[in-house]
């Protein structure tokens, strides 16, 4: 198809084929500014239109997009013929309304991080530019795809396997539960991959939890569910996947004892998890490449951020629910848990036998328990992250505690090295700016909180 531009630019081509294919618009579009027409009517026509194929005064065949027909409607209401008469642009192939050096600085940071996408872009040019918050993201893609710069985050492919699309009823009838590998992050003295553990609602899309740990083991994944469960309730059910951690007897366990229906998703078919896997790649492109951008930073530091993230993530609309996870996710604590019962739960288990004199030998310890229960195998339950006591089980009764008689490990120990990468700055002021707004909303809610007058104290008193 020739080009609208092209053809106004010829000098052959005179004001009576703007006129014309003016007119041509206006007798395709005709019935649907009908307002005698009633909307069914109009309805039917529309679909003719897509659906024909239209004979062009000298393009040839055509065929029409929804949005040039909304459009034409649109300008032949406001202008009437005028506005459908084709318009030359004379500053064809220059950027109209990106600012100046907006182009030029998205460039640098495509360069900088191929990965990340246009709406990522745009977020890091306001952090530069505040005046450039306005600039469209549909505009500065066309820019970029025009000067044919590399852009990265592309969409996930969805495989064939036996999932549709499925959502539970509720709010609390079911959780997805996965790990998501983030940035090289501190911890102690160490360079570690962080580990980030997520549970997300499936019905509003709302995350009870989202925590990062120097590794991905089964205390990590449980630590992440009780602070969850603590603040929110217990599901129904949960859905994880196939992995060693998520099949192992002890998280099993601690399902059954909080009345949780633990699912797995059908190997091989990650789609089956897809609230989940989707949730991990926006919070990849908006916050995690930044981090890596930004440089090595402490755990504890990551965890702020991805609090402060978090609270923005709740309170913007959802693609597919049309409202926000924080609205949608609204619900009573209907299956509240006590701490007791989830300190209980969330213990990791083992069985040893007794020695002839009473020891116990776990984690490279040795505990002693009284000698009457020598060569007797036992249940021992353990935090695997505070080893100076475990309790000793038989028969589903709890029989006594053991504590070592030097402790030599707190915790069960750990491993790992990795690679540095060079600093963005303008990533960390995007990071700095994601802090900063949650401590904003922090306060603006305090400030909401009429506190009483001191006089008014007095009076009580």
């Amino acid at each position: 198809m020739l080009d609208p531009n092209h053809i106004l630019g010829d000098p052959k081509y005179r004001k009576d084929r703007l006129l014309l294919e003016a007119a041509w618009r206006f007798q395709l579009i005709a019935p649907l500014v009908d307002p005698n027409r009633s909307k069914a009517e109009r309805q039917g026509i529309r679909k003719w239109l897509l659906a024909e194929i239209h004979q062009h005064p000298w393009l040839g065949p055509v065929s029409l997009s929804a949005r040039s027909l909304r459009r034409w409607c649109q300008q032949y209401r406001t202008s009437r013929l005028a506005g459908l008469t084709l318009k030359n642009r004379c500053d064809l192939g220059e950027s109209r309304t990106l600012p100046e050096g907006s182009l030029e600085k998205a460039k640098e940071l495509l360069v900088e991080d191929p990965r990340r996408t246009i709406p990522m872009v745009v977020g890091l040019l306001s952090i530069h530019n505040p005046d450039w918050a306005i600039i469209a993201r549909s505009t500065l893609d066309r820019h970029l795809r025009q000067d044919g710069c590399y852009r990265g985050g592309g969409g996930a492919v969805v495989g064939k396997g036996p999932y549709g699309m499925f959502e539970a009823r509720d709010a609390m009838d079911l959780w997805q539960g996965d790990v998501c590998h983030g940035p090289v992050v501190k911890v102690g003295e160490k360079e570690v991959v962080a580990k980030i553990v997520s549970w997300i609602d499936d019905h509003s899309r709302f995350v009870p939890h989202l925590e990062a740990f120097a590794d991905e083991r089964l205390p990590a994944l449980e630590t992440a569910l009780s602070k969850a469960i603590l603040k929110h309730g217990a599901p129904l059910r949960l859905l994880v996947d196939n992995g060693k951690i998520y099949s192992c007897k002890s998280f099993t366990l601690a399902c059954s004892q909080l009345g949780i229906h633990k699912i797995h998703s059908s190997p091989y078919h990650p789609e089956s998890k897809g609230k989940q896997e989707r949730f991990f790649r926006h919070l990849r492109e908006n916050l995690l490449r930044e981090v890596e951008n930004a440089g090595v930073i402490p755990i504890e530091h990551l965890n702020r951020l991805l609090i402060s993230w978090l609270d923005r993530y709740h309170d913007t609309v959802h693609g597919t629910t049309h409202t926000t996870p924080r609205q949608r996710f609204r619900t009573p604590m209907h299956r509240p848990v006590t701490l007791e019962l989830l300190n209980e739960a969330f213990l990791q288990w083992d069985t040893r036998t007794i020695s002839s004199q009473g020891k116990i030998e776990f984690a490279g310890q040795d505990y002693f328990v009284d000698p009457s229960l020598a060569n007797q195998k036992v249940i021992i339950r353990y935090d695997p992250y505070d080893l100076s006591r475990i309790i000793v089980w038989r028969d589903g009764h709890k029989l006594t505690t053991a504590t070592p008689e030097t402790l030599l490990f707190r915790s069960l120990p750990r491993k790992k090295k990795v690679v540095e990468k060079k600093r963005s700055k303008l990533a960390q002021d995007y990071l700095d700016s994601i802090e900063r707004a949650h401590q904003e909303r922090l306060e603006r809610e305090m400030n909401m909180i009429e506190m009483p007058e001191e006089d008014e104290e007095n009076t009580h008193e």
